[in-house]
């Protein structure tokens, strides 16, 4: 495996390292860096490549044990033998030709040809990711590659160049596509994520056009530099593709979408079905889950499926009966959520204002309001959060405004969320405020600072009680001395 080369005599032991190759192979990688960069004019951009040895988890635990125990992929233990491809190489840019780059590796890539190869800036490199084999490359795959500016330090993320089938992390995705919560895509925006925090405490910080160029660069060659599944396992195992019979009851392709190719699969190849991106894939849900996002389903559009599900209260009924339908709609066939009307048309034809909060009633007698955008005009709301007791005091005060109704107050729970944890197979609404007419909000408060203000009263009445009793006490017993216990 090599070892780090022991200086002791100045230039004369790195000479006799270079000439024996006494060291690891990123101590090689780097040696040769050093000697272009004090070769080459400074104009030249100089980078070394690393390419992170993560873990491949698409690989099943069983094969591992085979591997290990039948020593499948072992290689001989010589220096740089282990690796069939390189883990660092150098990517050089000439200032008279910016949108070619040279990429060297002198250390693993033995052939003549390989070990310096001219490419364009857009164009994918693929003799340096390892060609998927279980035996040889087991122990060498990668995903992620960051290159190293020689002078400035920066990172850059250069995945797409060298690693094949990446264009996932490159999807324009929708704000409701599903896979925005894909592992594979949040890991690599949180490896971006990494790299802009690192560059982030750099004297010489990237700018936004560079920023911008490279993230361009990377999406073209990304997009162009992939493979179409060949086997239904590889459709599954596919990041970027997916077939509509593989897609989950709650998703469908949108109807803007292209097919990428066409799939056969089964016996003799008989079966038959486009290929889709990924980020062509549409979340769908139901109006009761739009509506607790803020959003309603508009009037004029079909569901584009039908989920059939077992509501908990239907457990018990005949097998017939058990089943319900329920309609799935696309975040397209929906709209931002309306306001209540604050305005409602009387038996003249005439439009007259809403002031009672029971107008809003449903048929569960509450109101749902999932955003405070949809509240009516002319109405507030209040929290039962508070540690005054809300209802508490409008019905006490109710009651002493009995014999003058138009000083009632009336009010109107108000759902804005369900509790699936509560109880198992349920959704519990959940009630956190309530819906009161602007002017009886005003009366609320009133009555509210009145009844905090004889709450503290109550609390001073009762402390200065507890002092009198005990200064009467200590008058009356305090010159009693108690008397030591007889045994």
């Amino acid at each position: 495996m090599g070892e780090r080369p022991k200086i002791i005599n100045g230039i004369d032991d790195i000479r006799i390292m270079a000439k024996n190759k006494k060291t690891n192979r990123d101590i090689l990688v780097i040696f040769f860096m050093i000697i272009l960069k004090n070769i080459l004019p400074k104009e030249c951009k100089l980078s070394l490549c690393f390419a992170l040895p993560t873990p491949d988890y698409g690989i099943m635990g069983s094969k591992l044990h085979w591997q290990m125990r039948t020593g499948t992929g072992q290689v001989p233990n010589r220096f740089d033998t282990d690796l069939l491809k390189p883990n660092f190489w150098i990517e050089l840019v000439l200032p008279y030709a910016t949108d070619e780059i040279y990429i060297m590796d002198p250390v693993v890539l033995i052939g003549e040809k390989e070990m310096v190869k001219k490419y364009k800036r857009s164009e994918p490199v693929l003799n340096l990711y390892p060609t998927w084999s279980f035996k040889t490359t087991v122990n060498q795959v990668f995903k992620y590659v960051v290159s190293i500016d020689s002078v400035t330090g920066l990172l850059q993320d250069v995945s797409a160049r060298y690693v094949p089938n990446l264009c996932y992390a490159y999807f324009d995705n929708s704000v409701w596509s599903p896979y925005l919560q894909s592992k594979n895509y949040c890991a690599f925006i949180f490896f971006r994520k990494v790299i802009d925090t690192i560059n982030r405490n750099n004297k010489v910080l990237p700018t936004e056009r560079d920023k911008t160029f490279q993230h361009n660069v990377m999406h073209k060659i990304a997009m162009n530099n992939y493979t179409l599944p060949k086997t239904l396992a590889d459709v599954k195992r596919s990041n970027n593709f997916i077939i509509p019979s593989l897609l989950k009851s709650t998703e469908a392709i949108q109807d803007r979408a292209s097919p990428v190719g066409t799939f056969h699969y089964g016996q003799q190849m008989k079966l038959k079905e486009h290929i889709y991106w990924r980020k062509d894939v549409q979340q769908l849900k139901s109006r009761q889950h739009w509506a607790i996002l803020g959003r309603s389903v508009k009037s004029d559009v079909k569901p584009l499926k039908q989920k059939k599900y077992i509501p908990m209260k239907n457990r018990k009924r005949p097998k017939l009966e058990m089943y319900e339908i329920k309609e799935l709609y696309s975040f397209e066939q929906t709209i931002n959520t309306p306001k209540y009307p604050s305005h409602y048309r009387d038996q003249d034809g005439k439009f007259s204002k809403i002031t009672d909060p029971r107008y809003y009633k449903n048929k569960f007698n509450h109101i749902e309001i999932y955003s405070e955008d949809i509240k009516p005009d002319g109405f507030k709301l209040i929290s039962l959060n508070e540690p005054t007791d809300i209802k508490g005091s409008i019905h006490r005060f109710n009651r002493v405004q009995r014999k003058n109704s138009k000083d009632i107050i009336y009010y109107l729970d108000v759902v804005s969320g369900f509790d699936f944890k509560q109880k198992k197979g349920s959704a519990v609404p959940v009630v956190e405020s309530i819906l009161v007419n602007e002017n009886d909000y005003e009366k609320i408060q009133v009555f509210l600072e009145k009844r905090q203000e004889l709450t503290s009263l109550q609390l001073w009445d009762t402390l200065i009680r507890k002092a009198q009793l005990k200064e009467t006490l200590n008058i009356r017993y305090g010159h009693i001395s108690q008397k030591p216990y007889d045994e």
